[in-house]
C-alpha cells in the first residue's frame, strides 16, 4: 500500500488493520475529490474532529 492513515483518539495512536486502512482512505479521498480549488497533487489529507 502505498498511502498510510493514522488514527489518534485523544492523542492516543489506534492501530488499524489493513482492511480499515483501506476503507479510511477510499472513503476520505472520495468525499475531498469533488471539491473545488484542491490543488492538482495532493499530497497530504488532515481532518481533526474536536468537541466544541
Amino acid at each position: 500500500m502505498d498511502k498510510n492513515i493514522i488514527l489518534k483518539i485523544n492523542d492516543k495512536k489506534i492501530p488499524l488493520n489493513l482492511f480499515l486502512k483501506k476503507v479510511f482512505i477510499n472513503i476520505i479521498e472520495g468525499t475531498v475529490k469533488p471539491l473545488k480549488k484542491l490543488p492538482e497533487n495532493i499530497e497530504k489529507i488532515e481532518i481533526k474532529i474536536e468537541k466544541k
